[in-house]
């Protein structure tokens, strides 16, 4: 009886560790396949006068374990990293609102801007890979950063672009130095959007970013 109990315990665990490791192998590849079908379809334009529902699921999936795209590159040793364990702040000083994510002067403002002094540092919020690294009428330079689970994050204005399109950046990794750059720019911010499918999401929750990083 005991053995069988033993063998009965042995073949759960096993079982259970299966279970994992198809969850992971679920993940890579429904992570790559999705990255793969929206790197075929052109940027959607949003009417400014539209206004998106944020998704339902947003907050929950963002919690959840992704995988790297270097590793997924690489095919072996795929690596995951959690919401709570990667999130920076884009900005290495304190993170104060000049002008919040919603409606503004008539018009859906899709994101956050937050007080800077030209030639700080801006970084990206979570590991990802740039997806655009250019000169915009509006935003001026602008960088966009798309992360391992589909979403994605701007920060515009910036006075200089550090890094590439399809250059792969950590957490933390600067992306560009803070501005004053583009005709919808009025001073000196960084105006950070963050997307997810193409759906604009408010970044800060209950005075913080993401819920994590203390906003002013």
């Amino acid at each position: 009886m005991k053995k069988l109990v033993l063998l009965f315990i042995f073949l759960i665990g096993n079982l259970l560790i299966y279970a994992q490791e198809k969850s992971i192998t679920d993940l890579l590849i429904e992570c790559y396949e999705e990255y793969l079908e929206l790197n075929k379809q052109e940027k959607s334009k949003l009417n400014t006068s539209d206004c998106p529902p944020e998704p339902a699921d947003f907050y929950d999936f963002f919690k959840t374990t992704f995988i790297d795209f270097a590793s997924l590159r690489e095919k072996e040793n795929v690596k995951t990293f959690s919401f709570s364990d990667n999130l920076c702040s884009p900005l290495t000083r304190k993170l104060e609102v000049t002008s919040n994510y919603g409606m503004r002067n008539g018009r859906k403002h899709y994101g956050t801007d937050f007080r800077l002094k030209v030639g700080d540092t801006v970084c990206s919020v979570f590991c990802g890979k740039v997806r655009v690294a250019k000169w915009d009428e509006g935003y001026g330079f602008v960088v966009v950063v798309r992360h391992y689970n589909m979403s994605e994050t701007v920060y515009a204005h910036l006075d200089k672009i550090l890094v590439s399109v399809d250059q792969e950046v950590k957490a933390g990794q600067i992306v560009g130095l803070g501005g004053n750059t583009g005709k919808n720019s009025t001073g000196p911010h960084l105006h950070f959007e963050l997307r997810y499918k193409g759906f604009p999401i408010n970044p800060v929750i209950n005075k913080k970013l993401l819920t994590l990083i203390p906003v002013y």
